[in-house]
């Protein structure tokens, strides 16, 4: 799975189901485990794979199939006969496409590997796929439609956050999906104060709660106002339900993403989802190609009838603007030399790398008194796995540029070299965690 929020729910979902098969019958493998439940057993059940079901990140899993060293390296026999259900394809890397079906039609064709590829998107990959498991999917998804998709009169005239804000505050249960983070800080500004954030500028601690708190609104009656204003963090495996949703002009990927959170249970006839143009730009890299690409498709349109025929000719057209589907060239440094098998395995290691962004670098945020006690800890006796694992739940990335900022205002502390705490907690919101300009 892409993330491991949708790892831990998925879990214990498992557990409930096949608690009879043994004590240890499903083994989370992640970062961002619990390391509370963890003991020696299950640490070593979880480095082997060594249990029926393993639910792990599509990092662990293709990173292992690439690592060169004994302990990535040791748990790969398990693959061999069995069941790899992938979620959300749909987050497989354009950079990384070539390598990845490699990969896997190795897996397929020589290991007796069964891969199943689940998504509510699924993007056009080169592998020996052998057909639907649900059969007639145009059928089954104009039969399970939940949702009206409504575009804007133009794809390229921004509606203003003023505006947009006046709109969401009409609406007494409203999600709105923005594509950027200080998108989101100055639209969640201009609403009413009983509002809602989430963002990746709150640490998941911090968003664990705020989400809680929003399902214990939406569960009760509908007097109270539920509105939410987040980024893409709440569009893949989180089981939230609004009955209207707002969406920035992204990705059709994103779009069919956000929309799923939109009459997710069925409550109404049709949910209602607003795609709008957001007055910012877009970022530069995927995210462009890909608003691109559904501007492209959808122009001239003014509601959008999503068909699997639909979505194969958006992943089409959006893999085409990639230059290269190995940039790294890792598929030539995995073949013979000169008919000989001299293999760069370690060079092959080093470059694939899945989530690697090297300007970005992790802050710790002393959250609440667990994350005080943790980072007192990392002080004084330095990092150590099972710690950093633990403060994980407390972390968030940002670029060296806006730490470099953040530490010529003195707002921040090395508590040990190259670990990075935020000092000046006037800079972490209650509400919408980080605050990055002074």
């Amino acid at each position: 799975m892409p993330y491991t929020s949708i790892l831990e729910q998925t879990a214990d979902l498992f557990r409930t189901i096949f608690s009879a098969i043994s004590k240890h019958g499903v083994i989370e493998h992640h970062s961002a485990s619990d390391p509370e439940w963890e003991t020696v057993e299950t640490r070593l059940a979880a480095e082997n794979w060594d249990a029926p079901i393993i639910v792990t990140t599509n990092v662990q899993f293709l990173e292992s199939l690439f690592a060169n060293k004994p302990s990535r390296c040791r748990k790969l026999h398990r693959i061999a006969n069995s069941v790899v259900i992938l979620d959300e394809t749909q987050q497989i890397q354009p950079d990384f496409k070539a390598v990845i079906e490699g990969a896997l039609t190795l897996l397929a064709e020589h290991y007796q590997t069964s891969i199943l590829l689940s998504t509510a998107t699924q993007p056009t990959l080169n592998l020996p796929i052998k057909g639907e498991l649900a059969p007639n999917p145009e059928a089954l998804q104009a039969q399970l439609k939940r949702v009206n998709i409504q575009l804007p009169a133009s794809l390229t005239r921004p509606i203003t956050w003023e505006t947009l804000a006046r709109e969401l505050t009409q609406v007494n249960r409203v999600l709105c999906i923005v594509n950027r983070r200080d998108d989101a800080q100055h639209l969640f500004s201009l609403m009413p104060e009983d509002s809602y954030h989430l963002s990746a500028l709150m640490c998941p601690a911090h968003r664990t709660q705020v989400l809680q708190e929003i399902k214990n609104q939406l569960s009760r009656s509908n007097t109270g106002p539920v509105r939410v204003i987040c980024t893409p963090v709440i569009e893949a495996g989180v089981d939230i339900d609004f009955p209207v949703v707002y969406r920035a002009l992204s990705g059709l990927d994103a779009i069919v993403q956000a929309a799923g959170r939109c009459n997710r249970e069925g409550k109404l006839p049709l949910g209602h989802m607003r795609i709008f143009v957001p007055p910012s730009s877009i970022p530069i890299g995927y995210l462009r190609k890909a608003t691109q690409v559904t501007r492209l498709l959808l122009h001239g349109q003014s509601q959008i009838t999503l068909t699997p025929e639909f979505l194969r000719q958006y992943f089409q057209q959006l893999y085409g603007t990639f230059n290269h589907e190995d940039p790294q060239g890792i598929l030539d440094l995995l073949k013979p030399q000169d008919g000989k098998p001299h293999f760069a395995f370690r060079t092959a290691a080093r470059a694939f790398k899945l989530l690697e962004k090297p300007d970005e670098k992790t802050l710790y945020i002393p959250w609440d008194k667990h994350a005080q006690q943790l980072l007192k800890q990392l002080a004084q006796t330095g990092p150590h796995q099972f710690l950093l694992r633990q403060l994980q739940r407390y972390a968030i990335t940002l670029p060296q540029s806006k730490l470099d900022r953040l530490n010529t205002q003195n707002a921040l502390l090395e508590i040990h070299p190259g670990i990075l705490q935020l000092k000046d907690l006037t800079r972490y919101s209650s509400q919408t965690g980080l605050i990055q300009s002074a």
